[in-house]
């Protein structure tokens, strides 16, 4: 809208930015998906409920969402092998062209994915390949709808956690209040309680393992609960400051 993007040099570097964002993205939910089994696991056990709870609710929601599919495979292809956006398009369309007071310039950027340059990734997974084949049109695939299908899913997924874990985060987070009222018992009301811990020793009094307690700590996880609260239909939701003649 401001520069034009006439010059396939602009164009490409303004790719590469998306691209390398994209990768972000997909990064940053692997890394949620990974840690999140790991915590679960260490906290319950490998074979607990818990664990297979999160798996099944993980493998449920790949197996039912195309846009899951999609950037699962679309990272392990960016990780080895490319690039996941391989095309850009902007785009400019009068709305309401009827009215010359209401009418207004939409811009779109619409970063797409070339099934055809997947197609010659031998490694790329075929089953989801074959999905991308049918789903595209001659443009290819536009990306945006299946990274907000995906990112739902993951928002769905934590809140599976959020419930399995519910009980016994109560449980532990009411153990800094007993240790807040045992200090102020012990040194009074007044008692500074942002530099207090647990400390383990061994038997020869060296230190084994160092808990810092205070409240710091679970009031930014509800913050970010109450933050981070919904999640269905995240796919539906966007920003945009289009003036619309009912909100004028």
């Amino acid at each position: 809208m401001i520069f034009g993007f006439t010059d396939d040099i602009l164009t490409s570097n303004e790719r590469i930015i998306v691209s390398r964002r994209i990768v972000n993205i997909l990064s940053a939910c692997t890394m949620y998906l990974d840690q999140s089994l790991h915590h679960l696991t260490t906290i319950y056990g490998k074979d607990s409920d818990k664990v297979k709870i999160a798996k099944g609710k993980t493998n449920y929601y790949y197996d039912k969402n195309f846009g899951y599919r999609v950037m699962e495979a679309l990272r392990n292809h960016a990780q080895h092998r490319g690039f996941p956006i391989h095309s850009i398009m902007f785009s400019g369309e009068w709305l309401d062209i009827e009215d010359k007071e209401r009418s207004r310039l939409h811009h779109t950027v619409i970063p797409r994915i070339s099934v055809s340059a997947l197609e010659l990734d031998g490694k790329f997974k075929q089953a989801v390949l074959k999905e991308m084949q049918e789903a595209q049109n001659k443009q290819g695939l536009d990306v945006r709808p299946l990274i907000r299908e995906y990112v739902e899913c993951i928002g769905l997924i934590h809140e599976h956690i959020r419930e399995i874990t519910r009980t016994d985060l109560m449980i532990w987070e009411s153990s800094f209040d007993k240790v807040i009222d045992k200090v102020q018992q012990e040194y009074g009301q007044d008692a500074p309680l942002t530099s207090w811990a647990i400390a383990m020793k061994d038997e020869k009094e060296q230190l084994k393992e160092r808990i810092t307690v205070h409240k710091e700590f679970v009031k930014r996880r509800q913050t970010l609960e109450k933050k981070n609260a919904i999640f269905v239909n995240l796919r539906k939701r966007y920003a945009s400051n289009e003036i619309r003649s009912k909100d004028a």
